[in-house]
């Protein structure tokens, strides 16, 4: 007599409950891999939009705007200095705004801080446009503190490009500059 073995009625269950159970880990790892990925894609797109709220720069990402400046000019790790002692010199700090926040309405302003060794005095305007060359609005400050010193631009209308112009003095430089979309 040939005996016909068949698995016990707990035997058949628990693989059943095993392989339930491997399938609802497999989804639920899926799951939570796509939960992580688009959780992090929605803090990604949100992201930038806080980040380009506030900027730090250094003055060395200041370049000479007339040529007649760049012999004139030093730049270090941080800062872009006018070393001649009788001329000004020219430059303009480009603001890198990243991806626009909508949220934004009023533009942007900035905080210069600069290094002087005279009394003479450095302007800088803040200049917001559009890509075709047109101006949207400049507002200027400046300061003739000798020593270390920090000032602020009016706000500027927004724009799609913006720009700091500076005119450096003899002996005189830019350590870096803040900038605040609000």
């Amino acid at each position: 007599m040939n005996a016909l073995l068949i698995p016990n009625s707990t035997q058949i269950v628990g693989d059943i409950d095993m392989q339930s159970n491997r399938k609802f880990m497999r989804s639920t790892k899926a799951f939570i891999a796509v939960f992580i990925t688009l959780g992090s894609a929605i803090v990604t797109a949100t992201a930038p939009a806080f980040a380009d709220s506030y900027r730090f720069s250094p003055g060395s990402k200041c370049l000479s705007s007339d040529p007649t400046s760049d012999s004139t000019l030093v730049r270090g790790a941080d800062y872009i200095y006018n070393t001649n002692t009788s001329k000004y010199a020219y430059v303009v700090c480009p603001i890198d705004r990243g991806v626009p926040d909508e949220k934004i309405t009023n533009g942007v302003y900035v905080t210069m801080s600069v290094l002087k060794y005279n009394s003479q005095t450095l302007t800088c305007t803040l200049r917001s446009g559009y890509g075709d060359g047109t101006f949207v609005d400049s507002k200027s400050a400046s300061t003739s503190a000798n020593g270390k010193a920090s000032f602020n631009t009016p706000t500027v209308a927004n724009g799609i490009i913006y720009g700091v112009f500076c005119s450096l003095p003899p002996s005189s430089g830019i350590n870096s500059f803040y900038t605040w979309f609000n």
